[in-house]
């Protein structure tokens, strides 16, 4: 039993170890994504990092945000209206009408599990004044978690000027673990 643990841990070290050039120095990982970090998880330092500072956009992970919003809020049991703006939102959606009344829970399901954009809004503004009110909060959430470069305009991810991330954390992030 115990060597079969070996080998496999073996195996797994050897996924992460990057490869050997010939002349006995470390090859950087290949990555293909446009942005990248490596962290120590205890003192929040930089192993390895590519494009550390660029901003992107965070697409649907905006709505994981969202939901933080809405699960913190402990309303969840709310009836949520849609209104005409949240409905007219790009696809991605659960087709919600003007006027049509869900669970706030509900709602947070649509997002998580159908990446339902009008879902995204009609929360937003149910949480908020204002679509712009609640990208505030989410911003200032993302930062209290370490994403101190993160900005959202938006609720759904949707591409937008000032929308964006970067893939760096806070130190103090990691000061707290």
């Amino acid at each position: 039993m115990r060597t079969g643990r070996w080998r496999l841990w073996m195996v797994a070290v050897g996924v992460f170890v990057p490869q050997m050039a010939s002349a006995g120095t470390m090859n950087p990982p290949r990555v293909t994504a446009t942005a990248a970090i490596v962290v120590d998880a205890h003192t929040g330092s930089v192993i390895w990092a590519q494009s550390p500072d660029e901003r992107l956009p965070p697409a649907s992970t905006t709505k994981v945000m969202t939901a933080i919003l809405a699960l913190e809020s402990g309303r969840l049991r709310d009836q949520v209206e849609a209104s005409p703006e949240a409905c007219m939102v790009a696809p991605s959606k659960v087709n919600l009408r003007p006027g049509q009344r869900l669970l706030l829970e509900d709602l947070v399901f649509a997002i998580l599990l159908n990446s339902a954009n009008d879902a995204s809004i009609a929360i937003a503004e149910h949480l908020a004044s204002s679509v712009d009110t609640f990208g505030e909060k989410m911003t200032a959430r993302a930062h209290l978690l370490g994403a101190t470069r993160t900005n959202f305009v938006n609720p759904h991810g949707l591409t937008q000027n000032g929308h964006y991330t970067t893939v760096v954390i806070s130190r103090r992030f990691f000061a707290t673990r």
